[in-house]
């Protein structure tokens, strides 16, 4: 199935330096109670202060996230995120895709506890690429969009920890050195079923 089939949910086109907590359509709930912003231009979005994050208040089981970045700092961790359980310093449990500078990972946050279920290697962040995961099932896929470019799949895996429904969400770990000019998303399409042919044999007999 192509990738995303949903559209913009935030541009980010209005509000300066507003919180995304108060910001229409998102959760009031953050990491640690730290919001990301809308800065003065004013349509982009950047990271607050470590560690802070998102959520967008709707929730699906089967999900897509995804986002263009602007500005990935050196040293920063950035999760993009589906089927979001529960958002906190200590305690997050969600599927993301996690890129910094130079790596692109699939990862279980479970609790807090951080589990790597795959990695794409020769990934280099620069402005103006996107990044998405979609969770459909038990099936964890990563894409990425160089700037100017196309939509590909880099990544996926299979994990069952978290099923049921979920927010989509944004997460950092660093110090205004993410930011991001659009967030979109929301329910994740299924690749259609194959139906399996039943063969009808017409015996044809003979007669006197």
């Amino acid at each position: 199935m192509p990738f995303p089939n949903t559209g913009v949910l935030d541009s980010f086109n209005a509000g300066a330096f507003q919180n995304l907590s108060a910001r229409a359509g998102w959760s009031a709930t953050t990491i640690a109670a730290h919001s990301w912003l809308t800065d003065g231009t004013p349509t982009l979005a950047q990271a607050n202060v470590t560690p802070g994050g998102n959520m967008w208040g709707s929730q699906w089981t089967d999900a897509e996230c995804w986002c263009t970045f602007t500005t990935l700092g050196a040293g920063v961790n950035f999760d993009i995120c589906a089927r979001v359980q529960a958002f906190s310093q200590f305690g997050s449990t969600y599927y993301c895709v996690r890129v910094s500078t130079s790596s692109f990972l699939l990862v279980l946050m479970n609790g807090g506890g951080a589990t790597t279920l795959a990695t794409s290697g020769g990934f280099t962040g620069a402005a103006g690429d996107a990044i998405g995961v979609e969770v459909l099932g038990s099936t964890i896929n990563g894409y990425y969009k160089p700037s100017g470019g196309s939509w590909s799949q880099l990544i996926t895996a299979t994990d069952s920890t978290i099923t049921g429904l979920g927010n989509l969400g944004l997460a950092h770990v660093s110090s205004n050195t993410v930011a991001i000019d659009e967030f979109g998303g929301g329910q994740g399409v299924l690749p259609p079923t194959s139906r399996s042919r039943i063969t009808v044999v017409r015996q044809v007999g003979s007669g006197a």
